[in-house]
């Protein structure tokens, strides 16, 4: 899409996506910065969490949990917090 890179990482771009899983695929090309699954599904509850309440069962392709399991340990950790059920 044409973005100029410049030293700020977050500088504004035309289009970000983040692809976190794409099925079963494994992607690990450095070169082209592309990793699916996205590693910070392990390390981070804003990612973890959302794909959990979404596809609970879902099978990790690299770690082989579920969804459900990798997202355990954010809930109830601090400066986690959870909206109820009836607004999600």
């Amino acid at each position: 899409m044409g973005r100029a890179r410049t030293s700020d990482r977050y500088a504004p771009r035309p289009i970000d996506l983040d692809i976190a899983l794409y099925g079963s695929l494994v992607i690990d090309d450095p070169d082209h910065r592309l990793t699916i699954p996205d590693p910070e599904i392990l390390t981070r509850a804003h990612v973890a969490l959302p794909l959990a309440d979404l596809a609970p069962d879902f099978v990790h392709p690299v770690t082989g949990q579920t969804l459900a399991a990798l997202a355990a340990p954010f809930v109830g950790a601090p400066g986690v917090s959870l909206f109820p059920l009836s607004l999600r």
